[in-house]
């Protein structure tokens, strides 16, 4: 009896572990990157002006800075990075 649960479990965590049929979201995925875009726009805009007006004085104050140079360049990095991602591409949400 003992042996008839063992099996049972073990062929359910099995079949737990296995990977479902591939889902094909084509068109689901077109209409939710069209309706999402502009969203993505108007947060988007907003969101690159604020870091433009926090990342553009905080370079200048970072040279003004006493840091190692070594530092600074890390920081910059920091900044550049942020900026980056925040006003950078991609500006349409891809499926």
């Amino acid at each position: 009896m003992q042996l008839k649960y063992l099996a049972a479990a073990l062929s359910l965590s099995l079949a737990a572990c296995s990977n479902g049929p591939p889902v094909d979201d084509g068109a689901a995925g077109a209409v939710v990157s069209t309706i999402s875009t502009p969203f993505l726009l108007a947060f988007k805009i907003p969101l690159c002006a604020a870091t433009l007006a926090l990342a553009g004085p905080s370079a200048g104050a970072l040279e003004l800075t006493g840091y190692e140079p070594l530092t600074n360049l890390e920081l910059r990095r920091e900044l550049d990075d942020g900026v980056r991602r925040n006003c950078g591409v991609p500006s349409v949400v891809t499926p």
